[in-house]
């Protein structure tokens, strides 16, 4: 992130690295930061991560769902 600023996949790891630690409101301007620099699979799927943590059932499966058709081969479709 010191490098590049404007590094998504480097912030979506930094949200879901603080979702890991339980620190969920941490989590959460890294995934926006993430998502405003690009739009990128990872982004929403830290941010999907971080909606069902929340219990944000719905957000959680849109993001999901945006993760992977922006990444099918790295991300399977929610269940």
């Amino acid at each position: 992130i010191a490098l590049d600023p404007a590094y998504s996949d480097a912030w979506a790891g930094l949200g879901t690295i603080l979702i890991e630690m339980l620190r969920f409101d941490e989590a959460k301007a890294p995934l926006a930061r993430s998502l405003r620099a690009e739009p990128a699979a990872e982004g929403y799927w830290g941010r999907a991560l971080l909606r069902e943590r929340r219990e944000d059932y719905q957000g959680a499966q849109r993001d999901y769902i945006r993760a992977q058709r922006l990444a099918p081969e790295r991300f399977s479709a929610p269940v």
